[in-house]
């Protein structure tokens, strides 16, 4: 869930799935930025809306229609680590699909599905990756993306170690300020 303001600022907001007989199937609400998350199992055959509450103003949202088979992509992001999940619905396969991660431009994961298999799993090590936002994009064998997860990556392997330093303890009014900056990254590196 992602609530953004007229001057792209996120807001908050909060909402309910319902199913159409109007029964609540879960409530969510969104954190600070106007970001939150929220797990929902929708069921084949049922019809499903949002109603969402902005302020005193409420929205109503229809879902498209719940498909009877499909892929779920899921990523789980950890200090150590990326887990990335494919499951398949019953029935249907894995064959020929696959899985690219990129991140900076540069392709870092490739994952491939194969016949009989209705779910694939891969854990990337974190400490090998630099910061940014991480695109996984699940394939089928023509080149059409299926699924796509977003995350942020925040990798140690790119903390940088900043030192100041200035000519002078103290300052006099309007005095002339000299600072030098050093930056270094974990290998030593300036």
């Amino acid at each position: 869930v992602k609530t953004m303001a007229s001057k792209e600022y996120g807001m908050p907001m909060e909402g309910k799935i319902v199913d159409k007989a109007g029964n609540t199937k879960v409530t969510f609400r969104t954190y600070k930025f106007g970001l939150g998350s929220f797990p929902f199992m929708p069921e084949v055959g049922e019809e499903y809306a949002a109603v969402v509450k902005v302020g005193n103003t409420e929205y109503v949202y229809e879902f498209p229609k719940i498909q009877e088979s499909g892929y779920v992509l899921g990523i789980k992001q950890s200090r150590v680590g990326i887990n990335v999940k494919v499951t398949a619905s019953e029935g249907t396969s894995l064959a020929d699909t696959y899985v690219t991660g990129h991140l900076r431009g540069r392709t870092f994961c490739y994952i491939k599905g194969e016949e009989g298999l209705t779910s694939i799993s891969a854990d990337i090590p974190q400490k090998k990756l630099l910061d940014g936002v991480a695109t996984f994009t699940l394939f089928n064998k023509l080149g059409e993306p299926l699924c796509e997860r977003l995350i942020f990556v925040e990798s140690p392997a790119d903390n940088l170690e900043v030192n100041l330093s200035s000519d002078q303890k103290r300052y006099k009014k309007r005095s002339q300020v000299k600072i030098s900056i050093a930056l270094e990254d974990l290998s030593g590196v300036n």
